[in-house]
């Protein structure tokens, strides 16, 4: 059965103040909503799996020779639609919207749940048969050439780095990629987050200690509480750094990772005296950031109850050569 998917705006779904005109503005200038022309097809892409990330389970993506796309997962049909439409990690994209926004850019765009297939797609749309998907296919979607243009490439190395710091922030999840035109298949799967993206980064070096995994949460004023996954391993050859927020890296870091550098500077005196690779993710429902780019998180409570929180839990780690 298939029935109009309401990912749209319409007198029967109505959304809040300005939506409306933000979904539009998809389709004039999809740049300033998934960035360059080059990449905005695969931060497109990205949004999708940045809606399915938080909830679990096996995700399959694969891009198509056709410049189709489609989703599939191992979950069962009881999930709320409007989780999947609603949610978007706050970090990159507008709050609210999710996969609206990707369904606004589609010439169509199905989603199956159950035996109902949802289906938008514009009134033009000359592939509409290409948009019912297989029995255990979730999404499946083309963008519309108007918006994208007609030869529509996802990049899937920068679809696997989405992959491996979503992976690593959720690690109930398991991304799989697949190119058709390539034949690549990438797969992310961090069954203890932090501490196993840490041990992947550490790969070239000469560990001096196995690795860490601190976990835990802190209660803000809001009453809100941060959950934070850090991974720690002590290394030679210097101190890298991997800061997530919500799933999405932060290349200036924030207040979480300045928690840490300030807890290890207590022991160790400075954080030049500390070689190692470190993996720095927390989950926040209303994430801070300095400037537009959404580079550096930054939350002084937050900063102050973390490094109080980490300083002790050092202790034992640091306590070796």
């Amino acid at each position: 059965m298939q029935e109009r998917l309401l990912f749209l705006p319409d007198e029967r779904e109505p959304y809040p103040d300005g939506i409306l005109g933000v979904l539009e503005a998809v389709r004039k200038r999809p740049g300033m909503y998934f960035g360059g022309s080059e990449q905005a097809a695969t931060q497109a892409v990205a949004t999708m799996l940045d809606a399915y990330a938080p909830l679990g389970g096996h995700l399959s993506l694969t891009l198509h020779d056709n410049n189709t796309f489609s989703l599939r997962d191992d979950l069962d049909d009881t999930f709320d639609l409007d989780e999947i439409r609603d949610h978007t990690r706050t970090s990159r994209f507008i709050r609210g919207l999710g996969v609206s926004i990707v369904a606004a850019a589609c010439e169509w765009f199905v989603v199956c749940v159950g035996d109902t297939c949802f289906v938008h797609e514009t009134p033009d749309s000359s592939r509409r048969s290409e948009g019912i998907p297989e029995h255990d296919i979730r999404f499946r979607w083309r963008f519309d050439p108007e918006v994208f243009g007609e030869n529509v490439r996802a990049d899937v190395h920068m679809l696997s780095g989405y992959a491996r710091d979503l992976a690593t922030a959720f690690p109930g999840t398991t991304i799989e990629i697949y190119d058709e035109g390539s034949g690549l298949t990438r797969t992310a799967c961090y069954p203890n987050g932090a501490a196993d993206r840490t041990k992947e980064l550490s790969l070239a070096r000469v560990s001096r200690t196995p690795v860490h995994r601190l976990a835990g949460s802190v209660a803000l004023s809001t009453s809100e509480h941060i959950s934070y996954d850090v991974g720690l391993l002590r290394t030679y050859g210097g101190h890298e750094i991997l800061s997530l927020v919500n799933g999405s890296k932060t290349s200036l870091h924030g207040s979480h990772v300045d928690a840490l550098i300030a807890a290890l500077a207590e022991h160790s005196g400075s954080l030049s005296s500390f070689s190692g690779c470190t993996v720095v993710s927390i989950h926040h429902s209303e994430p801070r950031f300095r400037g537009s780019t959404k580079d550096e998180f930054r939350d002084p409570e937050l900063y102050r109850l973390l490094r109080a929180e980490l300083v002790p839990r050092l202790t034992s780690i640091l306590a070796g050569p």
